[in-house]
């Protein structure tokens, strides 16, 4: 179901955002499977996000699919 789901709460994100005249973003619980969707997404377009996470592995593993902006609180 995430699999399914996932991409459709993107697309949801994305159409509100283009609506309202988003230009960035910010991803808390970063490090969740719909977390990391929507850092790829956000890359793969060129979209500013400020992701938020916990622990430093999880900023590790942001790191290594390309999020530069990680706050770990």
């Amino acid at each position: 179901l995430a699999l399914g789901a996932n991409p459709i709460t993107i697309a949801g994100f994305m159409d509100v955002a283009e609506r309202d005249g988003h230009t960035s973003f910010i991803n808390d619980a970063a490090a969740s499977s719909l977390g990391k969707m929507f850092v790829k997404y956000c890359l793969k377009h060129k979209l500013p996000l400020i992701n938020i996470v916990r622990r430093q592995e999880q900023v590790d593993m942001l790191k290594e699919i390309g999020a530069e902006l990680i706050l770990n609180s």
